[in-house]
């Protein structure tokens, strides 16, 4: 009794032993990335060390049976009991597909077999697309292709993709890390809807922007005839056979996402896939014609931060700050206007007032009224205060004097044509050393109809130096001089 106790012991060592290595070869197969870096003579060697453990397996647990019923002991590992179905009569062969499994476990182990078999063979691979509709701006439809990759941690569109559906770009860099760890960079993306072609399905992501994506798939046109398509299912890409561009890749997570049960295995063909966009047909294929280039498309977008970008990230915050000159119509609009009226004469500079439209389409309405109220309280004010009539009457004089400005008897205006009278007051700034006392004429004084001088006047550009680059230039010399011009503003006419 004790000697069979022992070799049962023995017997489940070795049981064990197979077991572990049984599950270090299935896990082998199933990693795709070990898989796919193994060579044929690796493969090979692992099929046949499976094949030998398997019967190695077998034999181990018809000893393990036969004393356990033996026996009749209670208590045992219930997989035991799950296992005498066996038929010990009949050896197994390779090409038997009558013979019962061993086990659940062996079973699983069988698959593992037919797998490493599969991934030797000699045959092409076709990955999966679909076709989608995009929306452009102006609501038109466009229908292209998209590559479902299972391998890639982001979605992609191609550039002139973008630019036809008319989409605004936004900005956020990444990192793009594909096969053998080869980095690119990606500076923008866009909110993309995707629609099916086949149902009312619609798909909100984030694609990255590229210039270029993947090589035309298939890479060459497939023979369909070659292949058994089962009947009554909807394609999600019914010409999923004819090579064509891809300008757009969705990621694992879409492909995940979209997933829905039914798979169906063809005879050396592909596999169909259901999804929320129709089949998919990806999978193996038949070697058709001349060898093509393999595709791969792993990505991997990456947020670690490498040498490279704490060095790049420590230039940046030493980087002086770029001031971008606004460049939008309004701008030129004023900017055109200057150039093309600016004159010099007698020492004075004439300029036209950059108005966004001609005088005569403005409809100014009622400004005299209003600056005439505003000059009666300004001589009420001056009356209250003669000293500071006397100063605001020598300012005056003296822009009389110098020629800035001219009496004008309105007797002769229209004043309801095309004509603006502005407001004006003093403003006395006793630590100005040229102008203690000048004159603010008010643009934004509005007329009896809402309207004001400025409201209807073009913003040109600011051609003033940021605060930062005068600071600069202070530090770049050793003698600094400062100067006031005195009324620069009041030689400019309009």
């Amino acid at each position: 009794m004790s000697t069979e106790m022992e070799k049962l012991k023995k017997l489940r060592v070795i049981r064990s032993q197979c077991k572990g290595t049984i599950t270090r070869i299935d896990s082998f197969v199933k990693d795709p990335v070990a898989l796919a870096a193994a060579s044929a003579d690796i493969l090979e060697a692992r099929k046949e060390k499976l094949i030998s453990t398997l019967k190695d397996y077998e034999k181990v647990q018809m000893d393990i049976l036969s004393i356990d019923e033996g026996d009749g002991e209670q208590g045992h590992n219930t997989l035991l009991h799950q296992e005498r179905n066996v038929n010990v009569d009949k050896p197994r062969t390779n090409n038997d597909d009558s013979q019962q499994p061993l086990s659940s476990d062996a079973g699983e182990f069988d698959i593992a077999v037919n797998t490493i078999l599969n991934c030797v063979s000699d045959s092409g691979v076709l990955l999966p697309t679909i076709k989608v509709k995009l929306i452009t701006k102006n609501n038109e439809e466009v229908t292209c292709k998209a590559l479902l990759d299972t391998a890639s941690q982001g979605s992609f569109i191609r550039s002139d993709l973008v630019s036809r559906l008319g989409l605004k770009p936004m900005m956020e860099p990444n990192n793009i890390i594909g096969f053998r760890k080869q980095l690119c960079k990606v500076n923008e993306y866009v909110i993309l809807t995707l629609q099916s072609c086949k149902n009312n399905v619609k798909i909100i992501l984030k694609c990255h922007i590229s210039d270029e994506i993947t090589s035309k798939l298939p890479q060459r046109t497939l023979d369909v005839s070659k292949y058994h398509i089962p009947k009554n299912i909807t394609l999600a890409d019914d010409t999923f056979y004819i090579t064509n561009d891809i300008p757009l890749l969705l990621a694992a997570n879409i492909y995940f996402a979209i997933l829905l049960q039914g798979c169906i295995k063809t005879e050396n063909g592909p596999v169909f896939q259901n999804t929320m966009l129709g089949y998919v047909v990806g999978g193996s294929i038949p070697e058709q014609g001349t060898t093509c280039n393999i595709v791969t498309n792993l990505i991997n977008i990456s947020d670690g931060e490498k040498l490279e970008n704490v060095m790049e990230q420590f230039w940046l915050s030493e980087k002086l700050p770029e001031v971008e000159k606004s460049t939008n119509d309004e701008f030129i609009q004023a900017e055109k206007i200057f150039q093309d009226s600016v004159s010099l004469k007698d020492n004075i500079f004439y300029v036209d007032m950059p108005l966004a439209f001609p005088m005569e389409e403005l409809g100014l309405g009622d400004s005299f009224s209003v600056a005439y109220n505003r000059f009666i309280m300004l001589e009420k004010r001056l009356q209250k205060d003669p000293l500071l009539f006397e100063q605001y009457k020598k300012f005056i004089d003296l822009y009389l004097e110098l020629g800035h400005a001219k009496i004008v008897d309105i007797e002769g205006y229209d004043l309801n044509g095309p004509v603006f009278f502005l407001g004006h007051h003093c403003v006395f700034n006793p630590s100005s050393r040229t102008s203690p006392h000048r004159v603010v004429f008010d643009g934004s004084m509005r007329s009896r109809n809402g309207t004001s001088l400025n409201q209807v006047m073009l913003n040109g550009p600011v051609v003033q130096s940021e605060l930062f680059d005068i600071l600069i230039l202070f530090r770049t010399y050793p003698f600094i001089l400062t100067c006031d011009i005195k009324k620069n503003v009041s030689q400019c006419f309009y």
